[in-house]
């Protein structure tokens, strides 16, 4: 994806990236807060997924 790509490809973007920007903030590490977003927003869309099917 996008966000994985400025992580890895497009270092030079790296100052623009929430991760990056939550880890100076934090001092959580960058891969911590992608897999946090990663599994969030994967939460997400099976939850609507679960949601459209039982209605």
């Amino acid at each position: 994806g996008t966000v994985i790509g400025v992580h890895v490809r497009r270092r030079d973007q790296l100052a623009s990236s929430d991760a990056y920007l939550l880890y100076r903030r934090t001092g959580i590490p960058s891969p911590i807060w992608l897999l946090l977003f990663t599994a969030l927003i994967g939460g997400c869309c099976v939850a609507a997924v679960a949601s459209y099917l039982s209605a």
